[in-house]
């Protein structure tokens, strides 16, 4: 059996627009909320964040094995949008793992390393 796990191949985060995070919360059937605030008077742009259980919610609070953002992702294949930034992976079910971001000046990219001890 395999887990399957969302990662980010060019970059350190998520980073989902307003539009996948709506797909999102009706993915996931979870009780979000979302809010719309102006930017000032005359402004024609809104400042949309979004809230679980009365507190701050965005895609750094989702769980990389979440099946709701895996769908997500891969609905989104070949779609030239911007999640074809990221990436699911599937490893062995007895792995223990973490993600690691790995950077420098070009930039950065995530993968998944299997978890090992360290003695000091």
């Amino acid at each position: 059996m395999t887990q399957k796990i969302v990662i980010n191949p060019n970059g350190d985060s998520l980073y989902l627009n307003n539009d996948e995070m709506s797909r999102y919360i009706e993915l996931s059937q979870r009780p979000i909320q979302t809010h719309d605030d102006g930017l000032g008077e005359g402004s024609e742009y809104t400042y949309r964040h979004y809230t679980l259980n009365d507190e701050p919610f965005g895609d750094y609070n989702i769980e990389r094995t979440d099946p709701a953002l895996i769908q997500l992702v891969e609905e989104s294949l070949g779609n030239d949008g911007e999640l074809e930034k990221l990436r699911v992976v599937e490893i062995p079910d007895d792995v223990e793992w973490e993600i690691l971001t790995i950077g420098g000046y070009d930039g950065c990219g995530e993968s998944i390393h299997e978890k090992h001890r360290v003695w000091e």
